[in-house]
């Protein structure tokens, strides 16, 4: 086939450079389309993919939907009370301590029953059950 023709006719000098050129024009044409890269050592791209992930969701959505576009939480939590399964996932929206490090307080939770989505926010636990409330403040 034609592709792998392409390495054996040419010099090994021509082959690199025509791939670092092809993706360079490949990035640039990303950069003029408007898309960027992710980073997911960059806190700032971090917390604005957390956020606006986190605004898209809706109330009944599965875990699956914040699992799969934000992956592993920095703080979780899952407890059950009442018969109820509980999860609580917290996730870096914000910086409040330039330390490098995540604590909670920089953190939006986001909170599940029986694997169904019910709450985003601190302001959400408090319409939660007290029993509940009790268990997710008290961690």
């Amino acid at each position: 086939s034609l592709p792998v023709l392409i390495p054996i006719l040419m010099p090994p000098g021509y082959f690199i450079g025509l791939v670092l050129l092809v993706s360079l024009a490949s990035a640039w044409a990303m950069h003029l389309r408007g898309e960027t890269f992710f980073d997911p050592d960059d806190p700032k791209q971090v917390e604005l993919r957390a956020r606006t992930t986190l605004a898209a969701l809706k109330p009944g959505a599965p875990i699956d939907e914040v699992l799969g576009p934000l992956g592993a939480p920095d703080f979780t939590q899952m407890f059950t009370v009442d018969g109820q399964t509980w999860r609580v996932l917290r996730y870096r929206t914000h910086r409040v301590h330039a330390d490098g490090e995540t604590t909670r307080d920089e953190t939006t939770p986001v909170i599940f029953r029986d694997g169904l989505l019910i709450g985003i926010g601190d302001e959400a636990i408090a319409y939660l059950p007290t029993a509940t409330q009790a268990a997710i403040t008290e961690r």
